[in-house]
């Protein structure tokens, strides 16, 4: 099997953090670079999902959640635990 080099440009504490677990699995940079490649020709594609973040930012729904309970609406309060339960239709000794 004839090889190539490779080289590459990575962030050296993603680089440093990466090998610490290549190592820990018994996996040399090299071995696991070819892991990878190996996956996507398996797969005939990158073999994890790829998507971008979502926003840490409170949604519509959360930010008016956050609004009611500050303005005390629709917000019960219970004197123990399994009362609260109760209210929800738990029964709580079906829990034991």
């Amino acid at each position: 099997m004839k090889t190539v080099q490779i080289n590459i440009r990575a962030n050296k504490d993603i680089k440093q953090k990466a090998e610490k677990i290549f190592n820990s699995l018994g996996l040399t940079n090299s071995q696991a670079v070819n892991l990878f490649y190996n996956q996507v020709v398996l797969n005939d594609a990158i073999p994890f999902e790829l998507k971008l973040p979502k926003s840490k930012k409170p949604n519509k729904e959360t930010l008016q959640a956050f609004s009611d309970v500050d303005n005390n609406i629709g917000v019960t309060s219970h004197d123990s635990a399994e009362s609260m339960f109760e209210a929800f239709g738990v029964n709580v000794k079906d829990l034991k």
